[in-house]
């Protein structure tokens, strides 16, 4: 669905007076279109065969910005050949805590790669809060292992995406694209929410 579609269907039940009716049929139209995202990269319909003229996911990929922050270069170069196969453009790379949250600022990604096990004074999970919290980019952890103690910090962002490297191109493919569309409808309802507080207050 474009997003012209999604605001129409915002202006067709802003006309609603009974609350708990709007909030019904905005979550069963976010979580409709999003289930149906899965389906359709779970059945290989938004994915093309590798060397092809267009990417995997589709024309939107190409525009997608992704900030990947990996200490270990064999690591990274894999990943960046990952994203490329996919469809993605090349990375902005960073290898340090201090050095994500700069080209954070500078680029402003769709999304950070970031290992959760950053070497230095500022691991993964700290780099990833300060990003979250100042720029409001989803973030997804690459782990060793899903039962990493790091895991347990309660500093570490929920809810939060991660996959195990090394990376399964389709696990990667999946996580980013559902990190990134859960994040615009969660942007989108916060807007929706304070219009209809705004409306109650005008």
């Amino acid at each position: 669905m474009t997003k012209k579609g999604i605001l129409s269907d915002l202006v067709e039940v802003a006309y609603l007076r009974n609350p708990l009716k709007i909030q019904l049929i905005l979550l069963g139209k976010f979580f409709g279109i999003y289930i149906a995202h899965l389906l359709l990269v779970f059945c290989g319909y938004s994915n093309k065969i590798p060397g092809n003229a267009e990417p995997k996911g589709g024309n939107h990929m190409v525009h997608t910005k992704i900030l990947l922050v990996e200490d270990e270069k064999i690591v990274t170069r894999d990943i960046e050949n990952r994203l490329k196969l996919l469809g993605y453009p090349s990375p902005v790379i960073a290898s340090s805590g201090k050095e994500a949250i700069k080209k954070a600022a500078e680029v402003h990604p769709d999304l950070v790669l970031i290992d959760i096990q950053l070497k230095g004074e500022m691991d993964g999970i700290k780099a990833a809060r300060q990003i979250h919290d100042c720029f409001g980019i989803p973030v997804i952890y690459l782990m060793d292992d899903a039962d990493e103690e790091p895991l347990k910090d309660d500093k570490v962002i929920e809810p939060f995406h991660y996959v195990l490297k090394p990376c399964e191109e389709l696990t990667l493919h999946i996580s980013i694209e559902k990190a990134i569309y859960k994040h615009k409808m969660e942007k989108l309802w916060r807007s929706f929410n304070k219009q209809k507080i705004e409306n109650r207050a005008a």
